[in-house]
C-alpha cells in the first residue's frame, strides 16, 4: 500500500516497535485501532472486538520459530491479507480523493454482479452502522453507512450493482442521505450527475460540521476544509445540508451570526470559488433547492414550487415522487400511488382534485416510492400489507393508465431484514432507465 499523503510504499518493514506503521517518506505515523488504522491526529473507537493487529501475526510467527516452506507461505498470505485489510482502512482527514485512494470491503455484496451502466428499475439503499467517537475528548466523530444503487430487471428480475458508497470500513465520514422512498428528485441531488460521489458530513473533534462527499473507495472529500479560511478569531465551522447540482455542491454555511447559502464548484475547491447565493438566511433547517438556472432561495414557500419545462426541479412537497412529462408526475399519498395532473393546477395545494389513482385501493396496503418507465407507459413502486403474516415489501410494475400491479419476483430483499444488508436498511426506487 502507499502513503495516503506522499504516495511512499508502505509495508510491514516499516512497522516501528510500538506497533505504528511509520511512512519511510514523509514520517507520518499511523495507528490500528480494532477494526480501523488511523491518522494519529484522529482516532474514532467503537464497542466490540477488534480484529488481530499485524504486529500479534508477526510475533506468533517469530516465537512459533516456523521454518517449512508450506507454514512460510501460509503466514505470507496471512500476512498479507492483513496488510490489505490495513490498507482499506487507512484515512487520513482532509485530504482529497485523489490522495486518499483506499478501497473498502463492502463495494460489492456477495452474489451480486456489477454492471458500469445504469439499466432497468435503480433502487438505492441505506444502512446505518455505529457511531464512532474520538479518543482524546469522546466527541461525536461519524456514524458508518452503507448506501448501494442497484439495478434490477423489470422482465426477469436479475440485481446487479451499480454504485455502493460506504464508510464501514473507513470510518471517514456520515451520509447525508434522508427521505429514501419518497421524492426521488431530492434524493437525486445527493449524488454527482455520474452518481461518483455522494454527500457526506463529518463532526471535528472541536466541534466543527464539515461537508463534502464519499467516494466508492470511502474515502471523504472534506470540501470544508478545503474552502474555509480561518483566523485566530474565527469560530467554528458550520456547513450543514449540501446537495450536488449542475456541477456544483450548495450548502448551508451557519459559522456566523448571518447564515448564508452557498456553492462551489466541484472540480475548483478554493475558497476565492465559493458563491454566495442567498445572504442572512432564516429557514436554516430546510434543505437547499437549486431552480434549473442554478439560483436558490430561502423562504419557505421554495419548498411548494414543483415544476417548470426542464423537469430539473422538484421541491420539497408532499406528494411528488418521479416526472412522467412537462405536465404530468407521479406521487404518493394515503398509502396510495397516483397520476398528478400539474396542467390543471396552480399551486400544490390543488393535487387533490387533479390526481387519478393507478392502483386498487386494497384495505391493510400502503403503496409508495413510484417511478415512471423511459416511455412514460409504465408505473414501477414499492409496495407491503400492514396485516396478516406477510408484510414483506415487494416491487410492482402497473400501467400507466391504471390495472392491477404484476409483481417482479426478484431475489433482491426490500424489508431490511435481509442477510446481504440486515436490519435498518431503508430503501426505495430512485430512477428507471432502458
Amino acid at each position: 500500500m502507499q502513503c495516503p499523503k506522499c504516495g511512499t510504499p508502505i509495508n510491514r518493514n516499516c512497522l516501528g516497535e510500538d506497533g505504528f506503521l511509520v511512512c519511510p517518506g514523509c514520517n507520518t505515523v499511523y495507528k490500528r485501532k480494532q477494526q480501523s488504522i488511523q491518522a494519529k491526529n484522529r482516532k474514532p473507537i467503537r464497542k466490540g472486538k477488534g480484529r488481530i493487529a499485524l504486529t500479534f501475526l508477526i510475533l506468533v510467527m517469530v516465537i512459533s520459530g516456523v521454518t517449512g516452506a508450506v507454514l512460510l507461505t501460509q503466514n505470507k498470505k496471512q500476512s498479507d491479507q492483513a496488510e490489505n485489510e490495513a490498507r482499506s482502512q487507512m484515512v487520513v482527514p482532509g485530504t482529497t480523493e485523489s490522495q486518499n485512494t483506499m478501497q473498502t470491503t463492502l463495494s460489492s455484496a456477495p452474489g451480486i454482479p456489477r454492471t458500469t451502466e445504469p439499466y432497468g428499475i435503480l433502487i438505492v439503499s441505506k444502512k446505518i452502522g455505529d457511531s464512532y467517537y474520538y479518543d482524546n475528548s469522546g466527541n461525536y466523530l461519524c456514524t458508518v453507512f452503507t448506501v448501494t444503487l442497484d439495478c434490477i430487471d423489470p422482465e426477469t428480475g436479475r440485481v446487479t450493482r451499480y454504485k455502493s458508497f460506504s464508510s464501514e470500513g473507513t470510518h471517514s465520514c456520515s451520509a447525508v442521505l434522508g427521505g429514501i422512498g419518497a421524492n426521488t428528485t431530492e434524493t437525486k441531488r445527493n449524488f454527482s450527475e455520474d452518481f461518483s460521489k455522494m454527500t457526506a458530513s463529518v463532526m471535528m473533534e472541536d466541534g466543527s460540521e464539515h461537508i463534502g462527499w464519499c467516494d466508492e473507495n470511502g474515502a471523504f472529500t472534506d470540501v470544508s476544509a478545503q474552502i474555509t479560511q480561518q483566523n485566530d478569531f474565527s469560530g467554528l465551522v458550520k456547513h450543514t445540508h449540501p446537495c450536488f447540482f449542475g456541477g456544483y455542491i450548495y450548502f448551508r454555511d451557519l459559522s456566523n451570526r448571518n447564515a448564508q447559502i452557498k456553492r462551489v464548484l466541484i472540480n475548483n475547491l478554493t475558497p476565492s470559488a465559493v458563491e454566495v447565493m442567498v445572504d442572512n438566511t432564516s429557514f436554516n433547517g430546510l434543505l437547499v433547492y437549486p431552480f434549473p438556472d442554478g439560483r436558490a432561495v430561502d423562504d419557505n414557500t421554495s419548498i411548494q414550487e414543483y415544476y417548470d419545462i426542464s423537469m430539473q426541479y422538484a421541491a420539497n412537497t408532499n406528494f411528488f415522487s418521479d416526472w412522467i412529462d412537462v405536465s404530468h408526475c407521479l406521487g404518493s399519498d394515503d398509502g396510495m400511488v397516483y397520476l398528478y395532473d400539474l396542467e390543471k393546477t396552480t399551486s400544490s395545494y390543488e393535487w387533490y382534485n387533479t390526481r387519478t389513482p393507478l392502483v386498487p385501493n386494497i384495505t391493510g396496503r400502503i403503496n409508495w416510492s413510484a417511478v415512471a418507465s423511459p416511455d412514460g407507459n409504465r408505473v414501477a413502486f414499492l409496495s407491503k400489507l400492514t396485516n396478516g403474516n406477510d408484510t414483506s415489501t415487494s416491487l410492482f410494475v402497473v400501467p400507466i393508465n391504471g390495472g392491477d400491479p404484476v409483481k417482479i419476483n426478484t431475489d433482491y430483499g426490500l424489508s431490511g431484514d435481509n442477510a446481504i444488508y440486515g436490519a435498518r436498511t431503508e430503501f426505495g426506487l430512485l430512477d428507471w432507465f432502458k
